[in-house]
């Protein structure tokens, strides 16, 4: 139960869980120089208590943080890539419109699914997805590696559909 609930968190947190066990050993550390003769599996309980009840209890505080850091980045990349293309591939609004909401037979791509919108460039990009906007898409997506690709849909899901 223990690594379910740690995984967890470092999917949605990562490189927060070795804080959360580093709170349950100096927790168990401490329940020892206190009574040195606890055994392990009372140790193995505290550490539990305190790394889950430390991953709780900061979790709030740590994903604001992160989240500040990370989308406004990760947004900001995404903007530029979406509006000039960044040097890597032509900007969205040439096909899409400028809002990004359709243009003629392109679809919008506004205020989608960020993981919907990923696997349609990482289809196109791979060629797993056909169509007969495909061709024309692959050469768009061709030189955007995957952290542009999340960069792009990151900030495409913030915008209004």
């Amino acid at each position: 139960m223990l690594a379910a609930i740690l995984l967890v968190f470092e999917m949605t947190l990562p490189g927060v869980v070795f804080l959360f066990l580093a709170i349950g050993a100096a927790a168990s550390g401490a329940l020892l120089a206190v009574a040195p003769g606890t055994s392990l599996e009372a140790q193995l309980g505290v550490f539990a208590v305190f790394a889950v009840a430390s991953a709780l209890a900061l979790r709030p505080t740590l994903k604001r943080l992160q989240g500040r850091v990370a989308a406004s980045t990760l947004n900001a990349r995404g903007e530029a890539l979406v509006k000039s293309g960044g040097g890597k591939t032509a900007p969205c609004g040439v096909c899409h419109g400028l809002q990004l909401k359709g243009l003629g037979e392109t679809p919008p791509i506004a205020g989608f699914s960020p993981l919907y919108v990923y696997r349609q460039l990482h289809g196109v990009q791979t060629g797993a997805r056909g169509g007969p906007s495909a061709g024309m898409m692959q050469s768009v997506v061709g030189r955007l590696d995957e952290n542009d690709m999340i960069a792009i849909v990151a900030y495409l899901g913030t915008l209004a559909p």
